[in-house]
């Protein structure tokens, strides 16, 4: 059950209104939307806790399903919300906002957006090692809270995103991505942590995703914390 804290943000205009949606398309549909969603490969299904932290100090908790493909970083994040059913889909560069019944509000680019999206995704597929990166060039070393992180470039999609992944020297494991957005003007950095063996997958998962807005991993700077519950293939 949702606790809805002090959160005025999330419920004060519109969004059709503000503009808030000008970088998606925005659909409205039944509710079986979230059957649309296909993956050539395997899928990851992970039930979770989204907390989302508004500037003055207020929180708000929401229920999401994240699917992601393991093969094109697709993903799809669903919640069903007192204003209605949101879904928000993300397969490459084309980004969906799919609102069933309910009131629009700027609930759904509050909680995700384009940004949001493809960090998470990369966040979660890297962290279980689900992505290839052994062609990809291995940068010089940097410090990241006193550790020592190799940065990986991925491919850009689009010249106005760099998503760089950060492997850590004494793990192994990328737990740590970073996105600029250059159109934007805004940066932003995930970091998973809480790994447990999934055994559908057969590969150690990160079931908690804290994002940040900026490149420091402070408390002040945290935008979203995801707390995963239950993965499966």
């Amino acid at each position: 059950m949702k606790r809805l804290c002090v959160f005025t943000l999330l419920l004060v205009l519109l969004c059709v209104v503000t503009g808030g949606c000008r970088q998606s398309q925005l659909v409205s549909v039944g509710q079986n939307v979230g059957t649309r969603f296909a993956c050539d490969q395997d899928t990851i299904t992970a039930e979770c806790i989204v907390t989302r932290y508004a500037d003055d100090g207020g929180e708000y908790l929401s229920e999401q399903v994240h699917r992601i493909c393991s093969d094109d970083g697709a993903i799809e994040m669903s919640a069903n919300e007192p204003q209605g059913r949101f879904v928000w889909l993300l397969r490459g560069r084309e980004f969906k906002v799919v609102v069933g019944k309910g009131r629009l509000s700027r609930l759904e680019t509050t909680l995700c957006d384009r940004g949001y999206a493809r960090i998470i995704s990369v966040a979660m597929l890297a962290g279980a090692g689900m992505m290839d990166v052994s062609s990809l060039p291995v940068l010089d070393p940097v410090k990241i809270e006193g550790q020592w992180y190799e940065p990986i470039s991925l491919p850009s999609q689009s010249e106005e995103v760099t998503v760089t992944l950060y492997r850590s020297k004494d793990t192994g494991i990328i737990d740590v991505i970073g996105l600029e957005d250059l159109a934007g003007g805004r940066t932003l950095t995930a970091r998973s942590y809480n790994y447990r063996f999934s055994q559908q997958l057969g590969k150690r998962v990160p079931t908690k995703i804290d994002l940040f807005g900026g490149s420091r991993l402070s408390l002040a700077n945290r935008i979203l914390d995801i707390n995963y519950e239950k993965i499966t293939k």
